[in-house]
């Protein structure tokens, strides 16, 4: 089970040298259901509006590879962080404080 921690949290980032990152992450498999094409779409308008925005994107699966050249199409490389499954997944929990679906984000990035 998960417990937020704000001092965790904080180590967390400075370990991982993310303490004044807007840091936005996504657990799931590689597969087309999870749409990580759309995904990176959104980080990158993100990443037009926030010069510190990272994305952690933890799991594994057929599309990697595919969302990894995308990733690098876009000059996004910088600011990807991929983790595979078989990483300590829920230290990552702690690096971003807020949870969003697609279709909030979506909403996000119109008001944003």
């Amino acid at each position: 089970m998960y417990i937020y921690c704000a001092r965790k949290r904080a180590h967390k980032r400075k370990e991982l040298g993310l303490e004044s990152k807007l840091v936005i992450g996504h657990i799931g498999r590689f597969e087309e259901q999870k749409n990580h094409d759309f995904l990176i779409d959104i980080f990158y308008e993100i990443c037009k509006k926030r010069d510190n925005a990272v994305l952690l994107l933890i799991g594994d699966g057929k599309l990697e590879g595919k969302i990894k050249f995308k990733v690098n199409q876009l000059g996004l490389k910088k600011r990807l962080s991929l983790q595979g499954l078989d990483q300590m997944f829920r230290i990552y929990f702690k690096l971003w404080m807020y949870w969003y679906s697609l279709p909030i984000l979506k909403v996000y990035l119109a008001l944003f």
